[in-house]
């Protein structure tokens, strides 16, 4: 239905029907009621009598009042004089005479007419009027002293109106009233009654008239009418009138006729001479000495007198007058007399004397009259000089204090305690030293600095300022990318050697100030790029961050600047319908790959390069169109691996519009999780949805698809040895605690495709290793040679102690690793124990050296070290019977002695020195076993045996010993032909052996041979 608006309101066609109506009718009823109170209708048997007036009934009169006081003019129409009805409801209206009943009214003459009856509705009134003449005169007249504006004489109907007039005073007049006693400058009159003369009366005005002496008082104050002058007036010889050096010449304001409120001041003429005195100050601006009572002018005619005195320190060395050329004439402290032209031909003596042996000067003169041969002389300039006895030199350069000050006498020529012309007292960058100068008189007349020479000569305390020239810099304009061939034209400054276009310019001063050449005016060009600016070039004249302009200062002796350009773009406008995103590539430098880019809504493309997009749908739709600058290009799309790509190809001439249709049902989440070289675990899933539902991905990139409206939760954890850097939602960052490995991301009712990208960054630890000078005896070393590691590597260390040490403890942030038994986060290898390799199962504390891997760095590790001299361990002991050295510790190259010994029937059969086993050849009861320069463990046990001995029966040769038997501790035993040996025999026992001689044979004799010696007993 078509709609229309009507009056700020909105309406259908079939409304605005009605309205039409509504007003029709509204219309009519009003029309009705008009007319209804226009048209009267008089009531039956009462005419004239009762009036109806919209169907109901008036109320009743109460009573009828006359108009105009009673007035009425002769021959009156009646339809034009009226009255007043009164109501019993309170109301009332006016009604013209003429619709009354009017009984004995005349009005053909003036006079009074008494008993004129009214009626009206029935309801009588008798009245009285007055009949006045038809016309009236009304006049307004003015006093002296002002006028009247309006109409002056009026003749006025009777009961009408007087038109207004205005009474305005003349110049100096001020108006008072009306003669009837109306205070209003302005008046009408209303229903005139009777002719009349009005009055306006006006009245002089009076003034104030004050006048005043020179200096501000009042002399005389009077009232004065207007027009009139003062008779009060001030003579000028009176005391108040005299003013110091001037004459009075007249009043300000002329007083003959006054007219308003007048002050009045004294004109005088000033017949003095100025005086204006110079004298000598100090830095700070104070006078040197001083001139009692010094006036600022001195009458002309009359002697002026100055008397000088110097303050504590200072000299009064003379005055200077300023002649009418502007030089300055000497004039000496005391007896002097010298006539200056102080105008043109117009001359003045001055006299100098001494106030007897006091430090009191004069100076006298007497400033000329005026007269008409001559110039005036009006104005006088002197100087009075001071000197300080003496003066302190300071020393300054470049606003900074130089050298010690020094104190010079009055006279004494500065070089002979410093020397001035020295030129190799002051160096600085980018500057010469010139000399000195006066801070406070830097140049010659000539506009040249006024350097000082040794025989300056100083009358006050003086700052000496070094002066600097400085020196000229040279800035180099390289040519770099630039393709204008006109830029190497040596016309331009272009020098081959430098490679550039080069100014001279002085230190510190900015290019436009070059001395020669000048700031490249024609910017730079390179083909597909714009000139961005001059850029500072670093020591390998690649290009800074800082851009220059014409107004850059040089601080060094040879500055070079580069142009930088950046590549020109063209825009790609790109629209997207339905569920799915377009990505252009950018390449990564720091994981030196390409990465897709969402493009959202548009995206720069560099003109020099191919430009390739990647159209990629959502899950379980296609791209259903594409339109590149309004052409179909769907059957170009080169399908991949889950997108379709697209290259706009170099150079890029123009801007282009790609416009893709997907279909409408889900969107798309793409998640950029890290890189290759680091991937978080994500799991993701809609929010709100149980815990079954959720998924994990530790994918690169990866995406998934979701309902129009939904929310999604991310749950992100960050690699092992990474955090979190950045989390962003179509390039829009969300707010990630520094240093975070976990963090949810919400992306809250889903209603177009989002891409999220997910940034980590290695965590770094240092490793602080003990300092070589706080380490004595020992070494710990990294095999990387490097301090810092990223999280999750295992680096390697070599620890180890120096001969003679062993490596007491190792800490690792203040616990102590354990070689043997190291925590989960370290790996000890190749330990050796007094240099030999480590025996498994024995846990000997004398480590000498081991390497140590950190398994996994996760935190920053402090290492300490503790290298003890190192001990060995000589372990003794027995076997058999008899005592042996107590075992003992002992220090690295020690020598050690270990005594063996033993009781009577034992001896010392043998040593084994660290499972070496040695036999004694002999029987002795006692040893000793020593070791020089220990430098490993010993074990030494000592064999002791009883000492046994051998009994052999020897068979005499060619003796047939068969059937002789020996008897030995109970049993027989054959003698046999080659005899019988016991042994074992311990010493000291009783050996009793009983031989029987075989049948047929008797023992013929026994001979004891001994062994050691070869004695024998029969």
């Amino acid at each position: 239905m078509a709609k229309y608006r009507i009056s700020g309101k909105r309406y259908t066609r079939k409304s605005i029907f009605g309205i039409g109506l509504i007003v029709v009718f509204a219309i009519a009823v009003v029309s009705i009621a008009v007319a209804a109170a226009i048209l009267p209708g008089m009531v039956e048997g009462h005419e004239g009598a009762e009036r109806a007036t919209g169907g109901y009934r008036r109320p009743d009169v109460e009573a009828i009042v006359l108009d105009n006081e009673g007035q009425i003019s002769v021959n009156a129409d009646l339809t034009q004089v009226f009255v007043t009805v009164k109501y019993s409801d309170g109301s009332s209206e006016k009604v013209a005479l003429s619709e009354l009943v009017v009984e004995g009214l005349d009005t053909s003459a003036e006079g009074t007419v008494n008993n004129v009856v009214l009626d009206f509705g029935g309801f009588k009134q008798t009245v009285t009027y007055n009949v006045v003449p038809t016309t009236l005169t009304v006049e307004y007249v003015p006093s002296t002293g002002g006028r009247i504006d309006g109409e002056t004489l009026q003749h006025v109907t009777a009961g009408a109106d007087a038109t207004r007039v205005e009474a305005i005073p003349n110049e100096g007049y001020y108006f008072d009233g009306w003669s009837d006693g109306y205070s209003g400058a302005s008046r009408m009159d209303t229903k005139i009654s009777k002719s009349t003369k009005l009055i306006a009366v006006f009245r002089k005005m009076n003034y104030t008239v004050v006048f005043y002496y020179p200096d501000g008082t009042t002399a005389r104050e009077e009232i004065v009418p207007y027009g009139q002058s003062p008779t009060r007036v001030p003579r000028p010889d009176e005391h108040n009138m005299q003013l110091y050096g001037y004459t009075f010449v007249g009043w300000d304001t002329d007083y003959t006729s006054i007219t308003k409120d007048t002050n009045i001041y004294p004109i005088f003429e000033k017949n003095a001479a100025d005086l204006f005195v110079e004298f000598t100050t100090d830095r700070e601006g104070v006078a040197l000495g001083k001139i009692e009572d010094l006036m600022a002018y001195y009458p002309k005619g009359a002697e002026a007198v100055l008397r000088i005195t110097a303050n504590a320190g200072m000299d009064f060395v003379g005055w200077s007058v300023r002649d009418v050329s502007g030089n300055w004439i000497a004039v000496e402290i005391k007896d002097d007399e010298v006539t200056v032209e102080l105008a043109e031909d117009n001359y003045v003596t001055f006299r100098t004397s001494q106030t007897g042996t006091s430090e009191e000067y004069v100076l006298s003169f007497t400033p000329p009259q005026d007269n008409d041969l001559l110039p005036n002389v009006n104005e006088i300039y002197i100087k009075a000089n001071f000197v300080y006895e003496e003066s302190e030199i300071t020393f300054s350069s470049m606003s900074a204090s130089v050298f010690e000050p020094l104190v010079l006498p009055y006279g004494t020529p500065i070089g002979e305690i410093f020397d001035v012309e020295d030129l190799t007292k002051l160096t600085a960058t980018g500057y010469e030293f010139k000399g000195w100068y006066d801070a406070d008189n830097p140049y010659n007349p000539d506009g040249s600095p006024a350097i000082l020479t040794n025989d300056a000569v100083f009358t006050r305390p003086t700052e000496l300022v070094a002066y600097w020239e400085k020196r000229i810099f040279l800035a180099v304009f390289l040519k770099g990318d630039n393709e204008d061939v006109s830029f190497t034209d040596p016309s331009t400054g272009y020098d081959e050697e430098l490679g550039g276009r080069v100014l001279e310019v002085y230190y510190q001063d900015s290019l436009a100030g070059a001395l020669t050449g000048t700031f490249p005016e024609t910017s730079p060009v390179r083909a597909n790029y714009t000139f961005k600016g001059w850029y500072l070039a670093d020591d390998a004249m690649q290009p800074t961050d800082y851009v220059i302009d014409r107004n850059y200062k040089i601080d060094k002796e040879i500055a070079y600047f580069v142009p930088v350009f950046e590549v020109n773009t063209r825009m790609l406008l790109v629209n997207a319908e339905g569920s799915g995103n377009v990505y252009y590539l950018e390449y990564n430098e720091q994981y030196e790959e390409y990465e897709e880019k969402v493009v959202a809504g548009e995206v720069s493309m560099p003109v020099t390069d191919d430009f390739v997009l990647r159209i990629r749908p959502g899950k379980d739709y296609g791209v259903t169109g594409a339109e590149l600058n309004g052409v179909d290009v769907t059957d170009e799309l080169a399908e991949k691996d889950g997108y379709y790509e697209i290259v706009i190809p170099a150079v890029i001439a123009s801007d282009y519009y790609l416009h893709v249709t997907f279909s409408l049902a889900q969107y798309e989440i793409a998640v950029v999780n890290g890189s290759s070289l680091a991937a978080g675990s994500i799991t993701y899933n809609v929010a709100g949805a149980s815990e079954a539902l959720k998924q994990t991905s530790s994918d690169v990139n990866f995406a998934f698809r979701v309902d129009d409206g939904v929310s999604v939760n991310l749950e992100i954890s960050a690699p092992a040895d990474y955090f979190i850097t950045s989390v962003s939602v179509n390039g829009v960052q969300s707010a990630v605690p520094q240093g975070a490995v976990y963090y949810t991301l919400v992306i809250d009712r889903i209603s177009a495709d989002r891409v999220v990208t997910v940034v980590y960054n290695e965590t770094t630890y240092t490793v602080t290793l003990p300092s070589s000078s706080s380490l004595e005896n020992g070494s710990m070393e990294a095999a990387a040679s490097v301090t810092q590691y990223n999280g999750g590597e295992s680096p390697v260390f070599y620890v180890s102690a120096d001969e003679g040490y062993y490596i007491r403890a190792l800490r690792a942030n203040g616990t102590i690793v354990d070689p043997y038994f190291a925590s989960e986060d370290y790996i000890i290898d190749d330990v050796l124990v007094n240099g030999e390799a480590a025996i498994d199962g024995e846990y000997d504390s004398r480590v000498t050296s081991f390497t140590l891997t950190v398994d996994g760095i996760y935190r920053d590790i402090v290492f300490e070290i503790d290298i003890a001299p190192i001990y060995y361990y000589i372990n003794t002991a027995a076997e058999g019977v008899g005592n042996v050295s107590a075992s003992s510790v002992v220090d690295y190259g020690a020598t050690v002695n270990v005594l063996a010994d033993t009781v009577t029937e034992y001896y010392v059969a043998a040593v084994t020195v660290n499972g070496e086993k040695m036999n004694y050849s002999d029987m002795n009861s006692s040893r000793v076993f020593t070791v020089t320069g220990v430098k490993k463990d010993y074990d030494v046990i000592f064999h002791f045996e009883r000492s046994a001995h051998i009994v052999s029966f020897l068979s005499d040769t060619g003796a047939d010993n068969n059937g002789a038997t020996i008897l030995y501790n109970g049993a027989s035993y054959a003698y046999g032909t080659q005899g019988r040996t016991f042994a074992d025999i311990s010493t000291g026992t009783n050996a009793e052996f009983t031989v029987t001689a075989p049948e047929g044979y008797y023992v013929n004799a026994v001979t004891l041979i001994s062994v050691a010696d070869g004695s024998t007993v029969s």
